[in-house]
């Protein structure tokens, strides 16, 4: 019990002070049944504070809350957070960081003995109700401090489950209470945009880009299921990662360093074309003294000048749209246009337009190869305007690149398996006529000579190599059986 009653500023700084959280870590209960929390028996020893390095060494450390005794012959302790399994205990002496003492909650405790005392001499004073704490929700910096510790991709907060991170592909659950409506409303609110506030509120979803000092940089949308908030953290890199540190081919820095003509990047969400993209432009930063302009939604990986200079436009920020950004970028001297996403026709007519009149421009699709990424391009325009487009395409077009990223053998993460179409006089010829778009495929198959492949000679390249398991690469095969009869030929499977 307390000398004195705390008022309501001090409660809101008890509140704040004691659901200080600490590093979340991955669940693997599910995959190590057996195993027993070492949180779980309610002993675990305060820690001292860890060092920077045992910290990421406790990503696989759990988090658990443990309650307050309320008893009357007891001290009241604060609610605090505990690790499951104890971490490096760093200097010795010090208190620990998962416990706060009650100096610092700005009150501190009588015996039973004195607090008769005091009740005595204050018999007559009038009782004062109990004080409630105002509610704390749970804040979605440590689960942000989890993805990036853990190397996962992904963060997802839903209520009713505890937040889950993506690695390497698969959703692990983080050692963490399940969430609640009023959890995810208040992550909701502590990362969205003054400026979304009432978009959200009138379409139920907002994409915007996050950044959190000392933590990293991340996509977000927020979103609405069943009624409640929900929030899924993509996590981008601050800078691009160079061309050659990616493991790409080398086709892939000459098509960059292209003078005018379009370069499509494709693949499924979660492919890597951002960061494809990222390092063509950071390519051509540091080889071409040229203006490049970003059209981006929302701006994912941060570029600075060098040898070039770049302007990053984001939508619904800095402008109103793609299309409307792409008419402006023309009046505004560019050598170089990144398009974010081509998402409607009067984007992919700017597009087309701007690489026809002697810019560079890179945009992305969600197709699988790149025979569908022409079929698609095609489609965004009516019957009638079909033709044209096809000639447009036929003589701008300088590459298309789809991506997928296959589990590599050793466990370490994943790799690309990418299928490179180059623009050469047959795919020209190929993409102007309907009766020969289907021949798209055989012509990359041949065509090595200019830097071009298939997804499935990557894949038994990959396998060959040991890269890739075979279960792998039959599993990211367009045509498995034709990837079988491949791996025949070569001689790498009976």
């Amino acid at each position: 019990m307390f000398k004195r009653a705390l008022g309501r500023a001090d409660v809101m700084r008890v509140s704040d002070s004691i659901f200080t959280p600490a590093p979340v870590a991955l669940d693997d209960r599910s995959e190590s049944s057996g195993q027993s929390d070492s949180a779980s028996n309610g002993h675990s020893q305060p820690v001292t504070p860890p060092s920077e390095a045992s910290r990421y060494q406790s990503v696989l450390a759990g988090l658990t809350h443990m309650p307050v005794e309320d008893s009357a012959t007891t001290t009241a302790e604060p609610v605090v957070y505990r690790v499951a399994e104890p971490l490096d205990d760093g200097a010795a002496g010090r208190p620990g960081d998962d416990e706060l003492s009650n100096a610092q909650l700005g009150s501190y405790d009588v015996s039973d003995q004195d607090s008769a005392s005091l009740d005595a001499t204050h018999k007559d004073d009038v009782a004062v109700p109990p004080l409630t704490t105002a509610p704390v929700f749970q804040s979605v910096e440590p689960f942000l401090r989890a993805l990036v510790e853990s190397g996962g991709s992904d963060l997802h907060c839903k209520v009713g489950s505890p937040p889950r991170v993506r690695i390497d592909g698969r959703l692990r659950k983080l050692q963490a209470n399940e969430l609640t409506g009023d959890d995810t409303e208040h992550m909701v609110r502590e990362v969205l945009r003054a400026d979304l506030v009432e978009e959200f509120h009138r379409t139920s979803e907002a994409d915007f880009a996050y950044s959190l000092p000392g933590i990293g940089r991340f996509r977000v949308n927020v979103f609405r299921q069943r009624g409640a908030a929900g929030l899924v953290f993509r996590r981008v890199s601050i800078g691009a990662i160079p061309l050659a540190d990616l493991g790409l081919p080398g086709v892939l820095a000459e098509l960059s360093l292209e003078p005018r003509g379009l370069v499509l990047v494709t693949g499924p969400t979660g492919s890597g074309k951002t960061t494809t993209l990222a390092g063509m432009v950071d390519h051509i930063n540091m080889h071409r003294e040229v203006h490049i302009v970003t059209i981006e939604d929302p701006i994912e990986v941060l570029h600075h000048d060098r040898r070039g200079m770049i302007n990053q436009r984001e939508v619904r920020v800095d402008t109103k749209d793609f299309s409307v950004a792409l008419r402006a970028a023309m009046r505004q001297d560019p050598d170089v246009i990144l398009v974010g996403e081509m998402r409607d026709v009067e984007t992919v007519k700017a597009a087309i337009s701007a690489a026809e009149t002697g810019h560079f421009v890179m945009s992305t699709l969600h197709t699988a190869d790149a025979q569908e990424t022409i079929a698609r391009v095609i489609d965004f325009f009516p019957p009638h305007e079909q033709k044209q487009v096809r000639l447009a395409l036929a003589g701008t077009l300088r590459g298309i690149l789809c991506q997928r990223l296959v589990p590599r053998a050793d466990g370490l993460g994943r790799c690309v398996a990418i299928e490179i179409c180059v623009n050469t006089g047959r795919i020209a010829d190929a993409i102007s006529d309907p009766d020969k778009t289907a021949t798209i495929n055989s012509l990359i198959a041949e065509g090595g000579y200019y830097g071009m492949q298939t997804f499935d000679q990557h894949l038994c390249a990959l396998f060959r190599d040991g890269v890739i398991t075979l279960e792998a690469a039959m599993a990211s095969s367009t045509s498995p059986h034709d990837l079988t009869v491949e791996l025949r030929r070569l001689g790498l499977v009976s």
